[in-house]
C-alpha cells in the first residue's frame, strides 16, 4: 500500500473510532439518563398535526447540526435540519516512483497535501413513536440525508523552488504520478494537485432513539444512533490517468469498495417554541 492510501485509510479510522467512542459513551450514559430520569408531570398530552414545534442543537458523527421538528399525526413528528462535519488535515506525500529527466532517474520532492471535509448535508426525517399511543420516549427513524457528493478534497502544489532544485525542468511537471490506493493521479501543468472522495448526493437513513422530539417541559434531550447508505465511496480527480479494475483493488480504494454505511450516533438538545 502506498503512503497517500495509508494516510488518508488510518485518518478516517482515527476520527471514526474516536468520534463513535466518545459518542457511544456520551449518548448512553447521559442522553439515556436524561430521557429516563425526566421528572412526572402527569398524563403526557397527545399531540396532534402541526400543533406545537420544536429547535434543536446535535452533536454527531455527521457534525454539529440545527434542527426543527413538528408533529404531523399523534405518533409521528417529521424533523429536517442541516449537519456541518468540519475538520482538515495535513500530510506529505513522498512515495514517487523516480522521474526520468534528460534519461537520468531525479528523487520527486514530497508533495504537501491537506484533507478538508465537504460534509455538509441536510436531512428531512420522520420519528415513530410505536408505544403508549404515540408518548413512549422510545422512536424509530427512517428518511433522507441529502446534500453534495463530496465528502472529502484532497488538495496539494508542488513547490517550485524544491522541485528545481531537484532538477526537474516545468515541461515534465505533468509526467509525475501520484498512486491513491489504485487510482493514479497527475498533477497540472503549474504543480497542483487535487482529488475528491465522492458518495451518493441522496442517502437512505434508517435509526432508533430515546427522548422526545417535542419535549414535556421548555428543554428535553434526545440520544439517537443510526445508519445513513451512502453506497460505495469513489475517488475522483480531473487529473487521473488510470484506475486498478475492481478485481485487482487493494489498499485504500479496497476499504472504500466496502465502507457503504456511515454509522450516525447523536446526542440532541430540543427547546419547544410551540404552547405548553
Amino acid at each position: 500500500d502506498n503512503q497517500l492510501s495509508n494516510n488518508i485509510h488510518f485518518y478516517i479510522m482515527k476520527q471514526s473510532l474516536h468520534l463513535l467512542v466518545f459518542l457511544t459513551t456520551f449518548t448512553l450514559s447521559v442522553g439515556s439518563a436524561m430521557a429516563q430520569g425526566e421528572p412526572s408531570k402527569g398524563r403526557v398530552p397527545e399531540h396532534k398535526a402541526f400543533d406545537n414545534a420544536s429547535i434543536g442543537i446535535e452533536a454527531s458523527t455527521t457534525g454539529i447540526g440545527l434542527s426543527a421538528a413538528t408533529p404531523i399525526h399523534r405518533a409521528f413528528t417529521l424533523r429536517g435540519g442541516f449537519n456541518v462535519l468540519p475538520f482538515s488535515y495535513r500530510y506529505t506525500y513522498d512515495d514517487f516512483d523516480p522521474l526520468m529527466v534528460a534519461g537520468t532517474e531525479v528523487s520527486v520532492p514530497g508533495l504537501g497535501l491537506k484533507a478538508s471535509s465537504r460534509m455538509y448535508t441536510g436531512h428531512l426525517i420522520v420519528d415513530w413513536v410505536p408505544f403508549r399511543r404515540g408518548t413512549s420516549t422510545f422512536f424509530l427513524a427512517a428518511g433522507l440525508y441529502f446534500g453534495g457528493s463530496r465528502l472529502l478534497d484532497v488538495t496539494g502544489r508542488f513547490d517550485p523552488a524544491e522541485l528545481a532544485a531537484a532538477g526537474i525542468p516545468a515541461d515534465q511537471i505533468e509526467n509525475i504520478r501520484l498512486d491513491v490506493g489504485g487510482t493514479t493521479i497527475a498533477p497540472n501543468s503549474d504543480g497542483s494537485a487535487e482529488a475528491q472522495l465522492k458518495v451518493n448526493a441522496v442517502r437512505p437513513y434508517v435509526g432508533l432513539g430515546v427522548g422526545r422530539a417535542i419535549p414535556r417541559g421548555r428543554v428535553g434531550f434526545r440520544a439517537e444512533a443510526g445508519a445513513i447508505f451512502h453506497g460505495k465511496p469513489s475517488i475522483a480527480s480531473p487529473n487521473i490517468v488510470k484506475q486498478t479494475p475492481t478485481s485487482e483493488l487493494d489498499g485504500l480504494n479496497k476499504f472504500l469498495s466496502k465502507w457503504k454505511v456511515y454509522p450516525v450516533l447523536s446526542l440532541k438538545m430540543t427547546v419547544k417554541i410551540g404552547k405548553d
